[in-house]
């Protein structure tokens, strides 16, 4: 129960005094007990009617802000794909054909890799990495996903997109922009083997604090994959080095 009902349903009980007083003054009247049920009624249904309302207009405003976030994310990619078509057709008025031709390989590649994160399992995590350059001004994303990637017979796939995204908003966390304006990167490459479901992190960037990175990955996993291998920097290390990270989330078979 929220804290904003609980007030609303302590004021609507604090109303009823009034006609439980007038109970008391007129013990042998009926009228003072119709009032009482009246005004009960009519306390509970205001509460009730004042929580749909609210909740009602949450549900509005978290619509809207998912709107406001589709919108905002369909004019980054709109960007992403208007500058390609620019390099290209560039290169087209320069006669260079092969480096026109790169251009459309490399086109291709990104089309055929967000056709790929379908293979992600869950809505939460696909909308989380497709939407993430609006949400976040300190980190640049990439998402590379293997050809064959699959996620049958792997973790509970909720379960899955809640560790992804815990991962990368530790990794969020962690990272400041440097004095020098030099942008931080962290790459995610998702692929299967017989045993694991494996994500590869490779960071490279300003770290706020390595040794809470660590800790915020750990946590993250809430035993649903392990950090399977971690290129830990030495204390020598700038905190701009990059940093490598292996997360291992065993199939079923395995783990059972």
């Amino acid at each position: 129960m929220s804290r904003r009902l609980i007030v609303r349903t302590v004021g609507a009980a604090l109303s009823l005094i009034l006609p439980a007083l007038a109970i008391a003054f007129w013990a042998d009247a009926v009228w003072p007990l119709v009032l009482f049920a009246a005004w009960t009624l009519a306390a509970a249904s205001a509460v009730v009617a004042t929580e749909q309302r609210d909740a009602r207009r949450g549900r509005e405003r978290a619509i809207e802000a998912m709107r406001n976030l589709t919108i905002d994310t369909l004019k980054h990619h709109r960007h992403d794909w208007m500058n390609e078509i620019q390099i290209l057709y560039g290169y087209l008025k320069l006669n260079k054909p092969d480096k026109a031709i790169e251009v459309v390989e490399r086109i291709k590649r990104h089309m055929a890799n967000d056709s790929r994160m379908s293979r992600l399992g869950t809505s939460k995590l696909i909308t989380y990495l497709l939407s993430f350059r609006t949400t976040c001004n300190t980190m640049k994303l990439e998402v590379e996903i293997e050809e064959d990637f699959d996620l049958t017979g792997g973790p509970d796939r909720s379960a899955f997109a809640d560790a992804v995204i815990g991962l990368v908003d530790a990794v969020r966390e962690q990272s400041k922009l440097s004095a020098a304006g030099e942008e931080n990167v962290l790459q995610l490459f998702f692929r299967s083997t017989e045993s694991d479901i494996l994500l590869e992190m490779k960071y490279n960037g300003m770290i706020a604090a390595r040794d809470s990175l660590s800790f915020g990955l750990e946590r993250a996993l809430k035993g649903v994959g392990r950090l399977s291998e971690e290129d830990r920097l030495p204390d020598s290390e700038p905190a701009g080095a990059s940093r490598r990270m292996i997360v291992a989330f065993p199939l079923k078979e395995q783990a059972g």
